[in-house]
């Protein structure tokens, strides 16, 4: 079974508070089946949950606040990316270059993941493009929504830059294992 560390529910939690005031927090919980809303709204950081409870809250997410459009779920990647760095340590790392921040991305993602695995493909400085890819991550096409988002402010924290992650092949729409970014920066 795959399983996402407590951390992400405590800061997808955060969000929804902040996005979803009062009673329609309290509603939106109250669509949510008994075990998600729990771990959605009394998340231990320390403690390991199933992935299908993430999957069903960013499907609920979409339905609720985003009308059907995932244009929630890329907010809520920049948020996560800037909860696991902590707010970041820009100042730091933000003269070191991009093939020394790209491989960094697969440590995060184990920390707080025990599922999937993060590569860096190839990286080309000259060109300033890289490509990301994501291998046996279960879900659906809004964690790669997700997932995009949080590959593209981790590596703006960590290095500075402008950088955009775009994806060009989603496993949930040409099959396979994988799901790859290209990402570019300046």
């Amino acid at each position: 079974m795959a399983n996402i560390r407590g951390n992400t529910f405590v800061a997808v939690n955060e969000w929804m508070v902040k996005h979803l005031e009062g009673l329609r927090y309290e509603r939106f919980m109250a669509k949510m089946r008994a075990p998600v809303a729990r771990s959605l709204s009394r998340p231990e950081g320390w403690a390991w949950y199933p992935l299908e409870y993430l999957t069903e809250i960013y499907e609920s997410i979409v339905q609720y606040l985003g009308n059907g459009k995932p244009a929630p779920l890329i907010d809520i990647g920049v948020f996560l990316a800037e909860t696991d760095l902590g707010g970041g340590p820009k100042s730091k790392t933000s003269l070191l270059p991009m093939s020394r921040i790209l491989p960094r991305l697969s440590f995060l993602w184990a920390r707080y993941k025990d599922c999937g695995e993060v590569n860096v493909e190839f990286i080309d400085e000259e060109r300033s493009k890289a490509l990301v890819s994501i291998t046996g991550y279960d879900g659906n096409p809004d964690h790669c929504r997700v997932n995009g988002a949080w590959i593209e402010r981790v590596c703006k924290l960590m290095s500075g830059r402008e950088v955009k992650a775009e994806e060009t092949t989603c496993r949930w729409k040409v099959g396979g294992n994988t799901c790859t970014w290209e990402v570019s920066w300046q």
